[in-house]
């Protein structure tokens, strides 16, 4: 008995002490299982509030791209409307509202649009976009003509070539080559080309020449007509030098009387009511227009790498290479726009310079040219597109209207 009782006891303690460990077992695995479920219901939690707000971003982003669509769209049809209008919004759609402000171009920088959109409340529900833009204008190409344009078979143009009529190539076109009319030639096309495209208005330079007026005279870098033959202005490191021309265009010999020095102005134009002569090498950015001829009468060159030249002339512009200052390799740089002439040597029989070596960009309305075998001119000639001219040409250069707009950069902002 006494035995018996012993184990009894033995077994209610071993009872006791399994059902124990087994209380303790079930616990932890309650435990473990209650831990995995919050885990899980957390991950959950978090993977719906991440799947909102990536939903939420994703809106404010399209938002935001509508609204510089909108504004996009509207200064295609009105190149002026960023002055008039420099906001647009908010607009409030079903998934929410964007702004557009637009900051106007400067000397330096393009147009610059940004973009707002919010889906919601708080930053994180906000995106903003940021675009450069800016409209074709003719310093885009290297060659753009509203005549017909003859290629040589020695030319090798760098920089893309636009005709309001035919394209006759026997030489090498490194960029794309378009027309108003065909395109022939055995020449060489790296790059292919376009026939029978829209022509571009050379009319429509009128209303740019206005507008340069205007930004002159408000920037007191207007000249008048005057009763001399016209004005001579030499370019120089941030400003230029105006003369009048008293006398001297027969011979060459120009006798000059000084006006005075400029600064560069803000909006880096100059407007001469007169037939103007220009040379010297600038630093800084400037265009020059004039409703009358354009004379270059030496070396147009840069002082750095940021500087750019246009010039504009309703008549024609010619490089008097036969003056007797006139260097016997000249080097030429800049924008050149002649909206109803052409841009050539001023040819005088029997006088020949060595070589002309230009940089940049000409647009003309009639054929132009700078030798004449057998009459006179530059022997030899290289012609090199600045590419600078695509990115940002020279202040208030003349635009092609024709609907179209360069999205030069755009950037989301992280």
């Amino acid at each position: 008995m006494k035995h018996s009782a012993t184990y009894l006891a033995w077994l209610r303690a071993r009872i006791q002490e399994e059902s124990g460990a087994a209380l303790i077992a079930v616990l932890g695995i309650a435990i473990v299982v209650f831990l995995f479920v919050t885990m899980g219901l957390t991950v959950a939690s978090y993977d719906l509030y991440t799947q909102g707000r990536e939903q939420r971003k994703t809106k404010s982003l399209h938002l935001a791209d509508a609204g510089l669509n909108q504004y996009l769209y509207t200064i295609r049809l009105n190149p002026s409307y960023y002055e008039t209008s420099p906001t647009l919004g908010p607009v409030t759609t079903e998934d929410g509202t964007w702004t557009v402000s637009a900051q106007p171009p400067s000397q330096t920088t393009p147009l610059t649009l940004v973009a707002v959109g919010s889906s919601g409340l708080g930053l994180s529900n906000t995106t903003t976009i940021t675009a450069t833009v800016r409209y074709p204008t003719f310093a885009d190409y290297s060659f753009m003509s509203n005549a017909g344009i003859d290629i040589g078979s020695a030319a090798h143009i760098y920089g893309k070539v636009r005709s309001n009529s035919y394209v006759d190539n026997a030489g090498i076109c490194e960029d794309e080559v378009i027309a108003a009319g065909d395109v022939r030639g055995s020449g060489q096309f790296k790059k292919g080309y376009k026939e029978y495209q829209p022509s571009v208005d050379f009319g429509t330079v009128t209303t740019d020449l206005s507008l340069i007026k205007q930004a002159a005279i408000g920037d007191s870098t207007y000249f008048a007509p005057t009763t001399y033959p016209g004005y001579y202005i030499q370019l120089g490191t941030g400003r230029f030098t105006a003369y009048y021309v008293t006398g001297g265009e027969t011979s060459g010999n120009l006798t000059l009387t000084l006006i005075g020095n400029y600064s560069l102005p803000s909006r880096g134009v100059v407007y001469v009511d007169d037939n103007v002569w220009v040379d010297g090498t600038l630093t800084g950015r400037l265009t020059m227009a004039t409703p009358e001829v354009a004379r270059i009468a030496n070396h147009i060159r840069y002082g750095n790498s940021t500087s750019c030249f246009g010039l504009i002339a309703q008549r024609n512009i010619a490089v008097m290479y036969w003056y007797p200052s006139s260097p016997e390799d000249i080097e030429l740089n800049g924008a050149l726009l002649s909206q109803t002439a052409d841009i050539s040597a001023a040819f005088k029989s029997g006088q020949y310079r060595n070589s002309m070596t230009f940089t940049g960009s000409m647009a003309y309305a009639t054929h132009s040219g700078f030798y004449s075998p057998g009459y006179g001119g530059y022997r030899n000639r290289s012609y090199s597109y600045d590419s600078r001219l695509d990115i940002n040409p020279p202040p208030m250069f003349p635009i092609i209207r024709d609907g179209s707009l360069k999205v030069a950069t755009w950037l989301e902002k992280k």
